[in-house]
């Protein structure tokens, strides 16, 4: 039965120290579930014959006698009292089918009452569980036709099912409605299957259950694409729920024809194909036909098509597999043959298939439509697993490991592998064991996985049985989890009803393996054989990895005679001096029972024997003085079959890893059973003060045999003050080092030392007392690797200076080296070589310290001076090499360090405005203590203000106002009797300006661009403040101009004449300034103002009868001038006429004339003109007026 368990059981790790009582383990339960911690399926409940599977960890301070209650709500379900052999153990049980009821289990836990005791343990962590034990649509009512009848087929679009899906439907998708069925529930999972893909699958919501919203699900353009093109392209759907209780079977299937592009060739027949459907028992495991046309058409010789079965099993991921195949006969039907296993791993789902025709002449692939069909009948996923080490059906219970391989159709790396260790005690007791396994790339690759079962899992099913299977899931849930067939194993001795077989070529049970070339002979000499009969027998060696076994039917001629089984020599050699177990089963045709026979066990080539420890030379009752090693050790291997002709001898010397382990030397075996290795003294430092494990290997027939072990002590150095250099210091004397007595830092030398070597760490160090009487170490090597320097010339190493002036005066101090010769990185390990005392001295004579100087930031502050800074610097004498405290009054201000020129210094900071008095006291033995007072006062400083802006004339220039004076005055604030940095933006302003005593400061700044300036003042002085930017622009002067005088007549032009006494004046200057007009020099009254364009124009009236020169100067800069405009204003003369002649002459006033033209002649205003009229009317030309004011016409 496959269980649809989603989630594989949990493995449960070992929890001792834990006090609470974990819940309770319900094999194959689905986690997660809403509202609850589990799901119980129908799987759960009826897997097993004797209901669902619980398991209880052992918990803390378990014993024979405790008592446990399993309870279903209030409802004891199962009593158990502990046995001798389940304490530490896991325990089984089965719960009957009969307790679970559907609907929800509120609280499922155990009560522990432990032995003596009176009172249960507290219930252990209860388990909210859903019980489902109905299948999405129930029954199949009609299980004789394909598809379960109470899920109806998929209702395509009345367009679809009319014309079926071409490109157009595809690109928008076919939507499917699917009919409610029974026992529909909220969370169900629908999965349709498109041909052969699996769409998005759809969770029922509430509102699909009430029927208040339809079930759709759509086929999008992607997944119709990847369906294929097919005529009948097959469409089904399954549904599972909650817990992972699955559908019966699929849907009644529905077909659909496709021709949305994706393939054009005709779709190939599969020959054992019925009405759409493949019978597994029909085919009576033979293989499957798929028929391919091979039409004139589209193919061609040397084409070549590539054939692709994908089979859907019921639940798992699709198996897929392809051929390949040359055109050779056009036209034709062409038959690929689908091996039998591909088609029965996919019993229950469906299998489809297409071909690929590729162009021998390079033209594109061509792509055929799908055919499909359901493939009916009984059978699980996955075959079942094997045992090697078993013996027809037979477990022996002694073996060491059980090995397992699992093999099955469409493995791929990634796929979680749960192997189920099914087992009955002989008391009937459950026992369940399980081992997870992630498929691997090359696992996939091989299609093999092997899982060893260690014999503990073995011997407690003793005289039971177990039941071998496995589940296999996948990251993709719609795959669900997929079982394998069962194999069912008796765990027992086997009983001998058979004779033993035979080895011919080991008549008296040892093989010679030098007379073995390519194969020896397993005989079977029993002759109660009969036809049908089948003989199988199996060569056991100490590895399944070399253990063999085969098989073969009894046939009429082979009946009651001997039969002899061929065992390749490469089962043979590996077993070489080891026993094989070989024996036989014969399976009898007419009961299909088992007989078994009895053992032969099967010694291969000649036996070394014992082999006894080695002997070391040089150690004396397993103990190994290092002294007595420095050359190096001798080793004697002595047994006694030692054959010269067959054994090769392999040292193994186990020590430290690394350096101190030797397993490479090789030495043939002597006549005289006794051969002697030299290990040289790189072997031995490494493992001073260690054990060292010394055996030998024998190779006898490529074999390799281990010797019994000697356990070698390497003591530590017996007499380390003698046997080992102590440390010098070459700059001592006698035993002091007198840090006065020289420059420099000193040097610490060791020579080199026994066994010195690559590879060893070092620890090289000076301990001493600070003044304080604190240890104090001054680290040189701390776990440092050996360099090849230091073999060749032993240790020298800086000593420093600075560390050593730590030290108390005259202390005492020691300088030790320590040696890790196995080059460990732990100090407590190390040897340590003899230590070297010294007397360190460290100073000179003590003077009183002296403050020379206090500085600030502009340089230095005299006595009783003044600063702005909040920090100042400190610098004096004192005793070099000393320490100095400053204090300010009775205020420690903090140490400075003298130096060794005798000087020291110190930075104070986050001073306050104040007066300070600061004094240096000797942190030493200084008579007097303290030096001379220095006195200074901080004083706040004040930031810096701009207090005005003002031009050349005296005028203010306002904040963000406007000047055309390239000249300005800034005067602002500061603290009195420092200075401020002026800056114009980010240009400084050379030189500083300095600060009155008033707190006063003027600057005035020339030769001002004409731009936007942004001043400001930064003090020169404590931590230096900015004023705020003052801002104003410094504007172009545009010396004004006259562009044009008018009268009412027009435009007057430079140094015209007009007979109007006002004119209008205009022309250009600054925008937005004013100019002042000017007749002459008389100003007009009021000044003219420029508009926002730079234009202005002013109405002169009552002018007099005389010239005027007009000028305009500006109101604003330098006041400019523009050039003068001259004109005349003249008198207005009233014309007259003072004759009229014709061709006679004069034409008196009020005469007549003969003539048609006539002259008349005037006087007016000089160089004017005058109109002419006879009557009201005009003659058509003015008439000019000469200079002497005369004119004619």
């Amino acid at each position: 039965m496959t269980s649809y368990t989603r989630y594989l059981p949990l493995v449960v790790a070992p929890r001792a120290g834990l006090l609470a009582l974990h819940p309770l383990f319900v094999t194959g339960m689905t986690r997660p579930i809403v509202g609850g911690d589990g799901g119980i399926s129908i799987a759960v409940v009826n897997d097993h014959a004797q209901g669902a599977l619980f398991v209880i960890d052992p918990w803390v301070s378990i014993l024979e006698g405790d008592t446990i209650d399993v309870f279903l709500d209030a409802q004891i379900v199962y009593h158990h009292v502990v046995t001798a052999t389940e304490v530490d153990q896991r325990l089984f049980f089965y719960v009957e089918a009969g307790r679970f009821v559907p609907g929800w289990i509120e609280q499922c836990y155990y009560l522990l009452l432990r032995k003596g005791e009176t009172a249960p343990d507290d219930p252990s962590v209860a388990l909210r569980l859903r019980v489902k034990l109905d299948r999405p649509a129930g029954p199949d009512r009609e299980p004789h036709k394909p598809g379960h009848s109470e899920l109806k087929i998929a209702q395509l679009p009345e367009e679809v099912i009319r014309q079926g899906v071409d490109a157009e439907w595809a690109a928008k998708g076919v939507p499917m409605t699917l009919q409610p069925y029974p026992n529909i529930a909220l969370r169900d999972t629908v999965q349709v299957k498109w041909g052969s893909v699996f769409l998005k699958p759809l969770v029922l919501t509430q509102a699909h259950v009430d029927g208040t919203q339809p079930i759709v699900i759509t086929a999008d353009q992607g997944e119709i694409l990847a369906g294929g093109d097919s005529a009948a392209l097959l469409i089904q759907y399954e549904v599972y729920d909650e817990v992972w209780n699955y559908s019966e079977k699929w849907s009644i299937p529905t077909t659909v024809n496709v021709d949305a592009g994706a393939w054009r060739l005709e779709q190939p027949i599969i020959k054992e194909s019925v009405n759409g459907v493949i019978d597994l028992k029909g085919l009576n495991q033979q293989d499957v036909t798929v028929q391919i046309h091979v039409r004139t058409e589209d193919f061609e010789l040397g084409d070549t098509i590539t054939m692709t079965w994908i089979g859907t099993p019921q639940i798992g991921k699709p198996l897929i597999h392809t051929q390949s195949r040359d055109i050779t006969n056009v036209p034709s039907i062409l038959e690929l043959k689908v091996p039998y296993e591909e088609v029965r791993a996919i019993a229950m789902g469906s299998a489809d298939a297409s071909y690929v025709l590729t162009k021998k002449n390079g033209g594109p692939p061509l792509s055929s439509k799908r055919t499909f069909a359901d493939v009916i009948g009984d059978g699980y996923a996955h075959p079942a697993p094997t045992i090697r080490e078993v013996v027809g059906e037979v477990l022996e219970p002694d073996v060491m490991y059980a090995t397992v391989d699992i093999s099955y159709l469409g493995m791929t790396d990634g796929d979680v592998i749960e192997l189920m260790w099914d087992g009955s005690l002989s008391s009937g007791a459950p026992y369940l064991h399980t081992e997870q396994h992630t498929v691997s790339r090359n696992e996939a690759a091989d299609k093999l996985i092997t899982i060893y079962i260690l014999d503990e899992h073995i011997s407690v099913l003793a005289n039971g049985r177990l039941t071998l299977w496995y589940r296999v899931s996948n990251d993709n849930a719609a795959y669900g989890v997929s079982e394998s067939e069962r194999l069912l194993v008796k765990v027992q001795a086997i009983a001998a009803t058979l004779p033993a077989p035979q080895v011919p070529e080991a008549p008296d049970g040892v093989l010679d393996p030098s007379k073995v070339f390519d194969k020896v002979t397993v005989r079977i000499d029993y002759t109660g054989t009969v036809k049908d009969d089948i003989l199988t027998y199996y060569w056991t060696a100490i590895s399944s990895a070399i253990s063999t076994s085969d098989w073969l039917p009894i046939t009429t001629v082979s009946a009651g005679k001997p039969v002899n089984f061929r065992v390749d020599a490469s089962y043979v050699t590996p077993s070489i001096g080891q026993y094989v177990k070989i024996r036989y089963t014969l399976k009898h045709a007419s009961t299909q029972l088992l007989s078994y026979s009895a053992t032969l066990n099967l010694q291969i080539g000649q036996r070394v024997g014992d082999l006894p420890p080695p002997e070391v030379v040089q150690a004396a009752n397993g103990s190994l003085d290092p002294i007595v090693a420095t050359n190096g050790v001798d080793v004697i291997v002595k047994y006694d079959n030692m054959d010269p002709a067959l054994d090769t001898i392999a040292l193994k010397w186990r020590g430290t890893p690394g350096p101190g382990t030797s397993v490479d030397l090789e030495l043939p075996a002597h006549a005289s059973g006794r051969v002697q290795f030299h290990l040289p003294a790189t072997f031995i430092g490494p493992n001073i003060g260690k054990s060292v494990a010394v055996s030998y290997d024998v190779k006898r027939y490529n074999f390799w045999n281990t010797s019994e072990l000697l356990t070698l002590d390497v003591l530590r150095f017996q007499n380390p003050e003698t046997q080992l250099p102590r440390p010098e210091v070459p700059q001592a004397i006698a035993g002091v080092l007198d840090l006065m007595a020289f420059s420099g830092n000193p040097d610490v030398v060791v020579q080199k030392w026994p066994f010195i070597a690559l590879g060893q760490r070092l620890w090289l160090r000076l301990e001493g007392k600070t003044i304080a009487g604190a240890d104090h170490r001054i680290v040189l090597l701390d776990g440092v690797l050996v360099t090849a320097g230091q073999v060749s010339n032993g240790l020298k190493e800086i000593l420093s200076r600075t560390e050593l002036l730590k030290l108390a005066h005259a202390s005492a101090a020691t300088v030790l080296c320590k040696v890790a010769f196995d080059g460990a990185n732990d100090e407590s390990s190390a040897i340590a070589f003899p230590l070297l005392p010294l007397t360190v001295r460290t100073r000179y004579d003590y003077v009183t310290p002296v403050i020379t100087q206090v500085s600030d930031s502009r340089g230095e502050v005299a006595e009783g001076g003044l600063t702005f800074d909040k920090q100042v610097t400190l610098k004096g004498t004192a005793t070099r090499g000393e320490k100095v405290e400053l204090y300010d009054g009775s205020t420690s201000l903090g140490s400075a360090d003298v130096g060794t020129n005798g000087t020291w210094e110190r930075l104070l900071t986050n001073l306050t405005v104040k007066n300070y008095h600061i004094t240096a006291h000797a942190l030493y033995d200084a008579d007097p203590v303290s030096s001379l007072l220095r006195a200074f006062t901080v004083e706040a400083a004040i930031t810096p203000t701009i207090d005005s802006v003002k031009d050349s004339k005296g005028a203010d220039v306002p904040l963000n106002g406007a000047t055309f004076d390239t000249s300005v005055t800034v005067t602002g604030k500061a603290s009195p009797d420092q200075a401020v940095q002026l800056y114009d933006g980010s240009t400084p302003i050379a030189p500083v300006t300095p600060v009155d005593s008033n707190g006063d400061w003027s600057k005035t700044f020339t030769g001002l661009s004409v731009a936007a300036h942004t001043i400001k003042a930064k003090a020169r002085y404590g931590t230096e403040p900015e004023s705020t930017a003052r801002t104003f622009t410094v504007l172009q002067t545009v010396t004004p101009t006259i562009t044009g005088v008018s009268d009412s007549k027009g435009e007057v032009p430079l140094n015209g004449t007009t007979f109007d006494t006002s004119v209008t004046v205009s022309g250009n200057a600054s925008p937005n300034q004013a100019v002042q007009l000017y007749d002459g020099s008389t100003p007009f009254p009021s000044v003219t103002q420029v508009n926002g364009n730079g234009d202005w124009s002013q109405l002169l009236p009552g002018l007099s009868v005389a010239p005027h020169t007009i000028k305009a100067k500006a109101r604003y800069g330098t006041e400019p001038e523009s050039t003068a405009r001259t004109f005349t204003v003249l008198q207005t003369v009233t014309p007259t006429i003072t004759g009229v002649s014709d061709s006679k002459g004069e034409v008196p006033l009020n005469g007549t004339t003969f003539d048609t033209s006539v002259t008349v002649s005037g006087n007016a205003s000089p160089n004017q003109a005058v109109q002419l009229y006879d009557g009201s009317t005009p003659f058509p030309s003015v008439t000019q007026v000469n200079g002497n004011g005369d004119w004619s016409q």
